[in-house]
């Protein structure tokens, strides 16, 4: 297959730890023809959609960039990294005037379409209760009814800006002022829940099938995630495959082809659709190589 990655540039990526390193360098041992470019070298030009791109023969060996018609590939992966802002929106714009013929992953429609902080709310059976708002008085009051609260960007990732506002905390107030004024996107407020403490399950998905799960646990006295957090294996209850089946029945319709949800307690809190990570780390734990299993389930048009 000729097969793009829409990416972040190659030099500076550490390719042991890279999920996209790892789809890669699995695509060039399957001998596919693999290019590289980044988004924002995507063009759209008389309805053709075009990217400043690169063969990629080896992880050292690059050819010169070179404009090339996205129609001409079997395979796009959009795998580039947050922010999820306006560039990234225009990005799916592009890529959905390519023809049909060219299966893009994950489908550009849906992605736009499934911000990774709402999507929970098409399972309403799992979903804690949950204020979207850039409203102070909102928000206070949100605080107020449930005492104990995490906050956070709508778009944001990786644990930033994420706060815990404890019971009886004098700042409350101005922690609320404080994060309306330094940004411009709607806030998250739902109720603290005690169990991120024993770790946040990460569950994954290939063509709409879990694939496999693992925990990852805070470091002491840290309540967000990415930071110092350990990973240890976990074994899906009853209850988790049954709210991951139904999820995965609305991935695959949606042609969300490699994602990531995360659970806390009984709760979804999130479902990764943009640039899913997480290989090398589930690979580590099981001694497994989920990239095989990815060009393995993927099929073209």
């Amino acid at each position: 297959m000729k097969i793009a990655f829409q990416m972040e540039p190659l030099t500076g990526i550490n390719p042991k730890t890279n999920s996209s390193a790892h789809l890669l360098l699995e695509a060039l041992r399957r001998k596919h023809k693999v290019f590289h470019y980044q988004p924002q070298n995507l063009s759209l030009k008389n309805g053709k959609v075009l990217a400043l791109a690169a063969e990629v023969k080896a992880w050292d060996k690059i050819s010169e960039y070179n404009w090339i018609d996205l129609s001409t590939m079997d395979v796009v992966l959009v795998r580039q990294d947050p922010p999820f802002n306006i560039n990234y929106i225009t990005a799916t714009y592009f890529l959905e005037q390519l023809p049909k013929k060219v299966r893009v992953l994950n489908n550009p429609h849906w992605i736009r379409n499934t911000p990774e902080k709402l999507a929970p709310l098409l399972f309403p059976d799992y979903v804690p209760p949950t204020l979207f708002t850039r409203d102070a008085a909102q928000l206070t009051a949100f605080y107020k009814e449930h005492k104990d609260i995490i906050i956070k960007p709508l778009y944001g990732h990786h644990g930033n800006g994420v706060f815990h506002l404890k019971p009886k905390d004098d700042n409350v107030a101005a922690l609320i002022e404080y994060t309306l004024a330094t940004s411009t996107e709607p806030w998250i407020a739902q109720p603290y829940i005690p169990e991120v403490r024993k770790g946040n399950l990460r569950v994954l998905f290939i063509d709409g099938a879990i694939v496999g799960a693992f925990k990852v646990v805070p470091e002491a006295g840290e309540f967000r995630l990415y930071r110092g957090s350990m990973n240890i294996k976990h074994t899906l209850t009853k209850y988790e495959t049954t709210m991951c089946e139904e999820i995965g029945t609305v991935l695959k319709e949606r042609g969300l082809f490699y994602v990531g949800i995360d659970i806390i307690g009984k709760f979804l809190i999130e479902i990764n659709v943009t640039s899913t990570g997480s290989i090398d780390k589930y690979n580590a734990l099981y001694g497994a190589k989920l990239e095989k299993l990815f060009w393995d389930r993927l099929t073209i048009y």
